[in-house]
């Protein structure tokens, strides 16, 4: 819960993101010993969609500011260009190598808000609600970084499997024209990927 313009509130919020890629990737190229790169280059279609909903009980919300429900929405969805590369240290056993990723895409598209609130009383005594929404076009970068250990079992080279860190970073992701926030949002954490190459 937090603490409402009332008094005790309940907040649920709600995040979902969703990228699709369709790429081109080179061989491994090995210029050094020990040492293999892999670029690639593509399309991507992304979205992303989050919400926030605050709640105060109705009799505390008649007693003030008269609103008990209030839900803002955030939506984008876009589609561009992107480019990575995947740069490897074999570590020489159990085709265990130390990587190293980074991934930039430029992608155009649309972006929508939009904000509802109910409140307890109106002119006619009962309750009533209301809401605004507002949309525009707007190019969103995105970067990717990953760094930590990856596998290829030598009886099964075309299997990869890595475990490490993540870093992404969107922008524009909420920006509605020059004289409002940038929208940004970013997420780090654990990951564990499965790769398959036929």
């Amino acid at each position: 819960g937090v603490i409402g313009a009332d008094g005790p509130a309940t907040l649920s919020s709600l995040l979902n993101v969703n990228v699709v890629d369709l790429d081109w990737v080179s061989h491994e190229y090995a210029w050094v010993r020990g040492w293999e790169l892999r670029i690639r280059f593509g399309l991507r279609y992304l979205n992303d969609y989050w919400s926030s909903q605050a709640d105060e009980p109705f009799a505390e919300a008649a007693a003030g500011s008269t609103i008990y429900h209030q839900r803002t929405t955030n939506s984008n969805w876009v589609i561009g260009p992107h480019g990575a590369v995947d740069l490897r240290r074999q570590l020489d056993f159990w085709g265990l190598a130390i990587l190293g990723f980074v991934d930039f895409s430029e992608g155009w598209g649309r972006t929508r808000q939009t904000y509802s609130a109910l409140s307890t009383t109106s002119a006619f005594g009962i309750p009533q609600g209301g809401g605004a929404s507002q949309g525009t076009s707007d190019a969103v970068p995105v970067i990717t970084a990953r760094l930590g250990l990856s596998w290829q079992p030598p009886s099964f080279p075309n299997i990869h499997l890595f475990v490490g860190g993540q870093l992404d970073y969107w922008w524009n992701t909420g920006r509605m024209g020059n004289i409002t926030t940038l929208g940004y949002f970013f997420d780090s954490g654990l990951l564990l990927r499965g790769e398959w190459n036929y």
